[in-house]
């Protein structure tokens, strides 16, 4: 299924405090957490994973390594890991231990100290704090370097996840499609906004992954109600409407960001999401839907971290925004589902509505996990 444009009626005049909705729309928001509810190993640290390991048996191979990231030379502190044996518990710990290794990308290294501290990494918010420092500094060069650093990351990327698309087939879970297609409950709602439990009028899938998967669920859905839209564009353009994965930062809400207008120079917006919104329909067609009529958002997978703070801000805050309702992730007796509400609060200026529209603990549940 293509993107299907959204043919909605124009929202209602009145507030949305003065009168009860007929019909009320679902915003389906999906991010990476889904795609490894699958079985991709899409994370950013399985992708830096992946890179290290690939450089380490290249070294182990041809006894010298080098790349516009990190160059390699056979020293004396090698000769006893030769040959490497390479596995996804050790390769960190051998890549931190080569003492002739050089980085010559200022972000990976500290993608690489922050994966050693925390075993995870967001390397779109490792890439702002760069950016913050030199825009602040005002180092041009400095800026226009960890733009290349990031724009061959991007590509690196995108290379991994077309791989780690293609090992796995999926097929859409019946026990998740049906959590898509959950009616909207008047308790779920603001006050005063709907009179009793609603069907679904429209599906809005909003995808910020670069995979298909959620594609193979639109393709399950009524195609006269559902819009998927790939709003971080796609590994195949084709179902993005031609956007190619946006790849960046996009929390103009930061309280730093003025100085990247201060600069007075270009290069500090070449990885600024909201750009790139600009050169194709996706985004939108996102406020459109928006602005047409009441909407429940559904979070399924995605951080809501700030690195999408300007788009979550909003969807989140707009008046025709009724419900905010989290598919946590639930590991035995433990779940994100508070963690999630502090990044979805960080996304709100009105915290008093954010407190009337995220819904109770109660009345959410676990996203279904399909490969588990």
């Amino acid at each position: 299924m293509s993107h299907i444009s959204y043919q909605g009626s124009k929202r209602p005049s009145s507030s949305p405090r003065h009168m009860k909705y007929k019909t009320v729309n679902k915003l389906i928001m999906v991010g990476n957490g889904f795609d490894l509810a699958h079985g991709l190993k899409s994370g950013f640290n399985h992708f830096s994973l992946n890179y290290i390991q690939s450089v380490l048996q290249e070294f182990a191979l041809r006894r010298q390594y080098t790349d516009s990231q990190i160059e390699i030379n056979l020293g004396s502190d090698n000769l006893d890991l030769m040959p490497i044996h390479v596995n996804d518990d050790n390769s960190f710990a051998i890549f931190r231990n080569m003492k002739s290794k050089r980085i010559k990308s200022q972000l990976f290294e500290k993608i690489i100290i922050e994966i050693g501290d925390k075993n995870w990494v967001d390397i779109e918010v490792s890439f702002y704090d760069l950016l913050n420092f030199f825009v602040e500094k005002k180092y041009v060069s400095d800026i226009k370097k960890r733009n290349s650093e990031l724009e061959y990351i991007r590509h690196l990327l995108i290379e991994y996840l077309k791989k780690e698309e293609a090992r796995i087939t999926i097929t859409p879970h019946p026990e998740l499609l049906k959590q898509f297609h959950e009616p909207i409950l008047q308790r779920e709602a603001l006050l005063n906004t709907i009179d009793e439990d609603k069907k679904v009028n429209s599906y809005y899938l909003l995808n910020f992954n670069y995979t298909s998967i959620l594609k193979k669920y639109a393709d399950q859905m009524p195609p006269s109600r559902t819009t998927l839209n790939h709003i971080h564009g796609a590994l195949n353009t084709e179902d993005s409407m031609g956007q190619e994965p946006i790849f960046g930062f996009g929390d103009e809400l930061d309280k730093n960001y003025s100085a990247f207008e201060d600069l007075r120079d270009d290069s500090a917006f070449e990885h600024i999401k909201s750009f790139k919104y600009l050169e194709a329909e996706n985004y939108r067609n996102l406020m459109e839907f928006i602005e047409a009529e009441p909407f429940q958002v559904c979070i399924f997978g995605h951080s809501c971290g700030v690195s999408d703070r300007t788009m979550l801000n909003k969807i989140f805050e707009h008046e025709n925004c009724i419900s905010i309702k989290i598919y946590y992730y639930q590991n035995g007796d433990k779940n994100d589902y508070t963690t999630k509400n502090y990044s979805i609060a960080r996304c709100f200026r009105d915290k008093s509505s954010f407190r009337n529209k995220v819904v109770n603990l109660e009345r959410c549940s676990p996203m279904v996990q399909p490969s588990q």
